[in-house]
């Protein structure tokens, strides 16, 4: 059994504020919860979401990277369904 639960929404902030005037004050908010004092002085904060932005900027970059065993499944369906790979075969 998981202890897990999630919940997700979206709101129109159009609705309610004027969405630049959202946008700016999230922006003073997020440079004021960065600049606070810090447990641990060689550490970051980081918000929702800033771990997973930079891991997808780096993929663009860099590529996605794959352990040997997932890399070589999906050469095995390339090989079988003739698709080329656009990266080194890990065989």
């Amino acid at each position: 059994m998981s202890d897990l639960g999630q919940f997700f929404m979206a709101v129109n902030i159009a609705a309610f504020d004027d969405p630049l005037a959202y946008k700016r004050r999230m922006a003073d908010f997020l440079q004021h919860v960065k600049a606070s004092p810090r447990a641990d002085p060689d550490t970051e904060i980081l918000v929702a979401g800033e771990k997973e932005h930079r891991a997808s900027e780096r993929s663009k970059v860099h590529g996605v990277s794959l352990d040997r065993e997932v890399a070589q499944a999906l050469a095995g369906h390339a090989e079988r369904y003739r698709v080329d790979l656009p990266y080194a075969d890990p065989r």
